[in-house]
């Protein structure tokens, strides 16, 4: 497993090489410290992770990784913030990132963030206590997802996958107002309040 680190911290990225290198296959084969020196080290490497700070010096850490799936799609990308906060969650899975996880709880997060996008999973972390993306705990999750219709279902699916209303309404032959009237019901029935904790809640519970 070939991993490139990139991070304004060097302290961070030496950290993050002693937890990585112990786990058997784990290779850092390359380190940046901004956006620009990160883009054309993927580009050379060709890495199967990029694990890579939300906030670099020249530029957002989410711009770096939507470059590097451009260049490299097969490539998986995880974002490392020290925000637990709904709007850079949207933002990083509205793009196409494929783990998001906080500094807080790195040490024990990162390897199963590894281990998660490379099975072709999408990774959040489990974040600590008052975080902004508690949410509802969802303890009964299945049974709460259950209650929701098959259109409903359709709906959250295309929602957590970043879409648009005007782009569900398109694909699934339907009003916009509708679109508007299943996302109010899933939220409803789910208990969340917006787009970031149904991402949230998907990948939390192995629903993409």
């Amino acid at each position: 497993m070939h991993i490139v680190l990139v991070d304004d911290h060097p302290i961070v990225r030496k950290g993050l090489r002693s937890l990585l290198e112990e786990q058997p296959g784990y290779r850092v084969i390359g380190e940046a410290g901004t956006g620009s020196a990160a883009i054309r080290l993927f580009r050379d490497l060709v890495p199967d992770v990029g694990i890579i700070d939300l906030k670099l010096p020249d530029m957002s850490g989410i711009d770096v990784a939507v470059e590097v799936r451009r260049q490299s799609p097969a490539t998986k990308t995880i974002i490392l913030s020290m925000h637990a906060n709904d709007f850079y969650l949207e933002q990083a899975f509205q793009k196409g990132i494929d783990g998001y996880v906080v500094k807080d709880v790195l040490e024990d997060e990162i390897v199963r963030a590894i281990c998660a996008v490379m099975s072709g999973k999408r990774y959040v972390s489990k974040l600590p206590a008052g975080s902004l993306f508690q949410g509802s705990g969802h303890g009964a999750a299945d049974e709460s997802f259950a209650r929701l219709t098959n259109r409903e279902k359709e709906v959250f699916h295309l929602i957590v996958q970043g879409k648009q209303n005007k782009e569900i309404a398109q694909q699934m032959s339907i009003s916009v107002r509708t679109v508007e009237t299943y996302r109010a019901n899933i939220m409803r029935k789910l208990k969340l309040h917006n787009q970031a904790e149904m991402i949230h809640y998907a990948v939390q519970n192995k629903i993409v």
